[in-house]
Protein backbone atom coordinates (compact mmCIF):
# COMPACT_ATOMS: atom_id res chain seq x y z
CA UNK A 1 0.00 0.00 0.00
CA UNK A 2 1.10 3.48 -0.92
CA UNK A 3 1.23 6.11 2.10
CA UNK A 4 2.08 9.23 -0.16
CA UNK A 5 -1.15 10.31 1.23
CA UNK A 6 -1.53 8.88 4.76
CA UNK A 7 -0.73 9.83 7.60
CA UNK A 8 0.20 7.57 10.78
CA UNK A 9 -2.23 8.42 13.74
CA UNK A 10 -3.23 6.96 17.28
CA UNK A 11 -3.35 3.59 16.82
CA UNK A 12 -7.18 2.28 17.58
CA UNK A 13 -9.11 -1.00 17.82
CA UNK A 14 -11.91 -1.61 15.34
CA UNK A 15 -14.31 -1.71 18.23
CA UNK A 16 -13.39 1.62 19.78
CA UNK A 17 -13.43 3.79 16.17
CA UNK A 18 -16.92 1.58 16.36
CA UNK A 19 -18.00 3.17 19.69
CA UNK A 20 -16.83 6.71 18.20
CA UNK A 21 -18.85 6.51 15.90
CA UNK A 22 -22.19 4.88 17.66
CA UNK A 23 -21.33 7.16 20.18
CA UNK A 24 -21.75 10.50 18.39
CA UNK A 25 -25.23 8.89 16.39
CA UNK A 26 -26.90 8.62 19.19
CA UNK A 27 -25.28 11.93 20.90
CA UNK A 28 -27.09 13.49 18.10
CA UNK A 29 -29.94 11.41 18.29
CA UNK A 30 -30.39 9.27 15.09
CA UNK A 31 -29.67 5.80 17.55
CA UNK A 32 -32.96 4.41 15.66
CA UNK A 33 -33.04 5.96 12.29
CA UNK A 34 -31.06 4.17 9.49
CA UNK A 35 -30.86 6.87 6.93
CA UNK A 36 -28.26 9.32 8.98
CA UNK A 37 -28.50 12.97 7.82
CA UNK A 38 -24.87 13.51 7.20
CA UNK A 39 -25.09 16.86 5.74
CA UNK A 40 -27.40 18.05 8.40
CA UNK A 41 -24.79 17.08 11.04
CA UNK A 42 -21.90 18.38 9.55
CA UNK A 43 -23.75 21.86 8.51
CA UNK A 44 -25.92 22.40 11.83
CA UNK A 45 -24.82 20.06 14.70
CA UNK A 46 -20.93 20.68 14.35
CA UNK A 47 -20.99 24.21 14.23
CA UNK A 48 -23.62 24.38 17.31
CA UNK A 49 -21.16 21.66 19.42
CA UNK A 50 -17.53 22.63 18.08
CA UNK A 51 -18.17 26.30 17.77
CA UNK A 52 -14.48 27.07 16.55
CA UNK A 53 -14.59 24.44 13.68
CA UNK A 54 -15.47 25.66 10.47
CA UNK A 55 -17.92 23.77 7.61
CA UNK A 56 -16.77 25.49 4.25
CA UNK A 57 -18.03 24.28 0.87
CA UNK A 58 -14.85 24.72 -1.75
CA UNK A 59 -14.46 25.06 -5.37
CA UNK A 60 -12.42 22.12 -7.43
CA UNK A 61 -9.25 25.01 -7.66
CA UNK A 62 -9.59 25.40 -3.49
CA UNK A 63 -9.57 22.28 -3.04
CA UNK A 64 -6.43 21.13 -5.72
CA UNK A 65 -9.06 18.01 -6.52
CA UNK A 66 -9.52 17.07 -3.15
CA UNK A 67 -13.24 15.81 -2.20
CA UNK A 68 -12.80 17.29 1.47
CA UNK A 69 -10.31 18.13 3.88
CA UNK A 70 -10.00 18.04 7.79
CA UNK A 71 -7.48 20.29 9.73
CA UNK A 72 -6.02 18.19 12.19
CA UNK A 73 -6.23 20.54 14.61
CA UNK A 74 -9.83 21.11 13.89
CA UNK A 75 -9.91 24.47 12.54
CA UNK A 76 -11.90 23.49 10.03
CA UNK A 77 -13.79 20.70 7.46
CA UNK A 78 -13.91 21.26 3.73
CA UNK A 79 -15.61 19.68 1.50
CA UNK A 80 -15.92 20.32 -2.35
CA UNK A 81 -19.14 22.14 -4.32
CA UNK A 82 -19.17 19.07 -6.44
CA UNK A 83 -19.02 16.64 -3.64
CA UNK A 84 -21.23 18.51 -0.91
CA UNK A 85 -24.16 19.24 -4.06
CA UNK A 86 -23.87 15.33 -4.36
CA UNK A 87 -23.98 14.58 -0.78
CA UNK A 88 -27.37 16.87 -0.39
CA UNK A 89 -28.81 14.95 -3.22
CA UNK A 90 -28.10 11.38 -1.38
CA UNK A 91 -25.45 10.61 -3.05
CA UNK A 92 -23.77 7.80 -1.05
CA UNK A 93 -19.93 8.14 -2.23
CA UNK A 94 -20.69 11.78 -1.34
CA UNK A 95 -22.32 10.81 1.78
CA UNK A 96 -19.29 8.83 2.71
CA UNK A 97 -16.98 11.21 1.94
CA UNK A 98 -18.65 14.04 4.16
CA UNK A 99 -18.59 11.39 7.21
CA UNK A 100 -14.60 10.15 6.56
CA UNK A 101 -14.00 13.98 6.92
CA UNK A 102 -16.29 13.80 10.42
CA UNK A 103 -14.15 11.20 11.06
CA UNK A 104 -11.10 12.92 10.81
CA UNK A 105 -11.97 15.93 13.20
CA UNK A 106 -13.45 13.30 16.01
CA UNK A 107 -10.67 10.79 15.54
CA UNK A 108 -7.57 13.08 14.82
CA UNK A 109 -7.71 16.68 16.17
CA UNK A 110 -5.56 16.38 19.07
CA UNK A 111 -3.28 18.86 19.69
CA UNK A 112 -1.23 17.21 22.47
CA UNK A 113 -0.79 14.29 19.38
CA UNK A 114 -1.09 15.46 15.61
CA UNK A 115 -0.42 13.24 12.69
CA UNK A 116 2.43 12.47 10.81
CA UNK A 117 2.61 12.07 7.23
CA UNK A 118 3.93 8.55 6.55
CA UNK A 119 6.58 7.65 4.02
CA UNK A 120 5.59 6.55 0.99
CA UNK A 121 7.68 3.25 1.88
CA UNK A 122 6.55 3.07 5.16
CA UNK A 123 3.82 0.07 5.88
CA UNK A 124 0.97 1.05 8.19
CA UNK A 125 -1.36 -1.05 9.85
CA UNK A 126 -4.99 -0.19 9.00
CA UNK A 127 -5.63 0.35 12.84
CA UNK A 128 -2.32 3.26 12.76
CA UNK A 129 -3.39 4.92 9.29
CA UNK A 130 -5.54 8.13 9.67
CA UNK A 131 -7.29 7.04 6.69
CA UNK A 132 -8.65 4.02 7.10
CA UNK A 133 -9.69 4.56 10.35
CA UNK A 134 -11.35 7.57 9.21
CA UNK A 135 -13.01 5.41 6.48
CA UNK A 136 -13.80 2.94 9.39
CA UNK A 137 -15.71 5.91 10.95
CA UNK A 138 -17.79 6.57 8.06
CA UNK A 139 -19.33 3.20 7.61
CA UNK A 140 -19.82 2.62 11.04
CA UNK A 141 -21.61 5.85 11.18
CA UNK A 142 -23.34 6.00 8.30
CA UNK A 143 -24.57 1.89 8.60
CA UNK A 144 -25.04 1.33 11.77
CA UNK A 145 -24.85 -2.45 12.98
CA UNK A 146 -27.70 -2.22 15.04
CA UNK A 147 -29.85 -1.43 12.83
CA UNK A 148 -28.97 -3.47 9.40
CA UNK A 149 -31.82 -6.21 8.74
CA UNK A 150 -30.42 -7.77 6.15
CA UNK A 151 -27.45 -9.18 4.57
CA UNK A 152 -27.65 -8.30 0.90
CA UNK A 153 -25.28 -5.29 0.14
CA UNK A 154 -27.62 -3.69 -2.27
CA UNK A 155 -30.49 -3.66 0.11
CA UNK A 156 -28.49 -2.23 3.27
CA UNK A 157 -26.97 0.34 0.74
CA UNK A 158 -30.86 1.68 -0.19
CA UNK A 159 -31.72 1.46 3.35
CA UNK A 160 -28.83 3.59 5.11
CA UNK A 161 -28.05 5.61 2.31
CA UNK A 162 -24.58 4.90 1.16
CA UNK A 163 -22.82 3.12 -2.13
CA UNK A 164 -23.05 -0.82 -2.91
CA UNK A 165 -19.42 -1.04 -2.14
CA UNK A 166 -19.50 0.79 1.46
CA UNK A 167 -22.68 -1.82 2.15
CA UNK A 168 -20.27 -4.69 1.00
CA UNK A 169 -17.57 -4.01 2.95
CA UNK A 170 -19.66 -2.68 6.31
CA UNK A 171 -21.69 -6.02 6.03
CA UNK A 172 -18.00 -7.91 5.14
CA UNK A 173 -16.45 -6.32 7.94
CA UNK A 174 -19.30 -7.27 10.50
CA UNK A 175 -18.94 -10.94 9.36
CA UNK A 176 -22.70 -10.82 8.06
CA UNK A 177 -22.05 -11.62 4.10
CA UNK A 178 -22.82 -15.15 3.48
CA UNK A 179 -20.24 -17.18 1.31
Amino acid sequence: MNNTHDFRAKPLKWAQVDAIANNFRRDTGFSVTPYFPIVDVVEKIIAYRFEEIDFEVCTDSEMDGAYGLTCPQGGFIRIREDVYSEACAGNGRARFTVAHELGHLLLHADPEKPLARASSTENLKPFQSAESQANRFASSLLVSEELITSNIPEEVAKVFGVSNETAFYRLKNLGRLSS
